[in-house]
């Protein structure tokens, strides 16, 4: 899911999007099967701590709204299945799948 101020924009349900990933180079894509709201995200590296600070793309786009640029996040928390990163500064968070 994709968070703002604490709130959902984004959140991935298998019966209502598609989901395409190549974890191997940290690339995910997220849509409604209409293709009219996108999440991707990209990043180098996937963080092996909490506390760890990466570079994240993100793009996010709706009918109504458009997302894009860099970011940094802050690994917060790292489960067998996701990792949950966050950004202070613009009160973004991101929880993605573990490569």
């Amino acid at each position: 899911g994709f968070y703002r101020d604490g709130n959902p924009v984004f959140i991935y349900r298998e019966s209502l999007h598609q989901k395409a990933e190549n974890r191997s180079r940290g690339v995910f894509r997220f849509q409604t099967d209409v293709q009219d709201t996108c999440l991707n995200v990209r990043y180098a590296s996937e963080p092996s701590n909490v506390g760890v600070h990466i570079l994240m793309y993100l793009d996010y786009i709706e009918p109504m709204e458009r997302i894009s640029s860099e970011y940094q996040f802050e690994c917060s928390k790292i489960t067998g299945s996701g990792i949950w990163f966050w950004n202070p500064e613009t009160k973004n968070g991101i929880i993605l799948p573990r490569r």
